[in-house]
C-alpha cells in the first residue's frame, strides 16, 4: 500500500511496474452507474464464495455488491495488475460507501489474481 509521501517514480523504478492513480470520485461514478441485475449478479457471486452469516443486512450486502462491481469496473477499465488504496476523508461523505464495504470487493478481487488490499 503506498502512503501519501510515497514517490511512484522511486517505486516504479525500483518495482518495475506502473501506477495509477485512481480518484475516489471515478469509483463513485462507477458505483452510481451500477445496474440492479449487476448487483443481484454479485449478491450471487458473494453468497457462492462467502459464509455470509444471517446477521448480515441486506442493506449491507447491496452497498458491497455495488462498490465490488465499481472495483470490478476500474480494474478492466485500466487494467490493473493489483489494487491498493487510501482514503481518510470526512465522516459522513458519500465516499464511506465506498470503502466501508470494499473488504469483499477486494477478496473478490485477490481470488481472481487481482491482489487487492485496503487501508
Amino acid at each position: 500500500m503506498l502512503d501519501v509521501y510515497s514517490d511512484m517514480t522511486q517505486l516504479a523504478a525500483a518495482c518495475g511496474c506502473q501506477f495509477e492513480m485512481v480518484e475516489m470520485c471515478e469509483v463513485q461514478r462507477r458505483r452510481q452507474a451500477v445496474s440492479e441485475d449487476q448487483i443481484q449478479e454479485k449478491l450471487k457471486e458473494f453468497r457462492e464464495t462467502f459464509a455470509v452469516a444471517p446477521a448480515c443486512s441486506e442493506y449491507e450486502l447491496r452497498c458491497a455488491a455495488q462498490t465490488a462491481c465499481a472495483l470490478d469496473e476500474v480494474v478492466q477499465a485500466h487494467r490493473l495488475g493489483a489494487l491498493a488504496y487510501y482514503y481518510e476523508g470526512s465522516r459522513g461523505n458519500e465516499y464511506e460507501n465506498i470503502v466501508t464495504p470494499v473488504i469483499a470487493g477486494n477478496t473478490l478481487l485477490t481470488g481472481k489474481h487481482v491482489p487487492a488490499t485496503s487501508e
